[in-house]
C-alpha cells in the first residue's frame, strides 16, 4: 500500500470514529433535552429511520447506502495515485458513509443532532458523518486546474 493510499484510509478511519463518537455522545448527553447554543445552533437528538433526510424506507436506505460506500471507496483508491484531491473527497464520503451506515447497523437507525436554523428557515437536522458526506462531494467537484499540454 502507498503511503497516500495509507493515509486516506486512516483519515476515513478517524473521521468514523469522530462521527460514531459523537453520535454516541448526543445519545448519552442529549436524552433529557435540546441544548440551545446560540441563536443559530443547536443540538437536538433525532434518530432517522430512513435514509437522506428520511426519503427511503430504511432496508431500500441501507442497501443504497452500501453500495454507494463501495464504489466510492473503490473511485478513491483508483484514483488516490493520480489526483490528490479526488481521492480525498473520497475517502471523506466514504467516511461520511460508513458512519451513517455503521450508526444503522448498529443502532437501527441514524443519529442525528445539529440543527441549524436562521430565523423560521431550518435546514434538516444531521451530523457528522452528513457533513463529511457534503464535504467530500464539494472537493470532488471542486474545480482544478488543467495541466498544461
Amino acid at each position: 500500500m502507498t503511503p497516500a493510499r495509507a493515509g486516506l484510509v486512516l483519515l476515513a478511519f478517524l473521521l468514523v470514529a469522530s462521527d460514531l463518537g459523537a453520535k454516541a455522545l448526543a445519545r448519552w448527553g442529549l436524552r433529557a433535552s435540546d441544548l440551545e447554543l446560540g441563536p443559530f445552533l443547536a443540538l437536538r437528538l433525532r434518530f432517522n429511520e430512513g435514509s437522506t433526510f428520511g426519503l427511503l424506507p430504511a432496508g431500500s436506505a441501507t442497501w443504497l447506502v452500501a453500495g454507494v460506500v463501495v464504489f466510492v471507496a473503490i473511485f478513491g483508491w483508483w484514483f488516490a495515485p493520480r489526483s490528490g484531491s479526488i481521492a480525498l473527497g473520497a475517502a471523506v464520503v466514504s467516511a461520511g458513509g460508513t458512519g451513517n451506515l455503521a450508526d444503522r447497523w448498529l443502532q437501527g437507525r441514524v443519529t442525528d443532532f445539529v440543527a441549524i436554523r436562521v430565523s423560521d428557515w431550518q435546514l434538516p437536522i444531521f451530523n457528522l458523518a452528513d457533513t463529511f458526506l457534503v464535504l467530500g462531494v464539494l472537493i470532488i467537484l471542486w474545480p482544478r486546474p488543467k495541466p498544461d499540454a
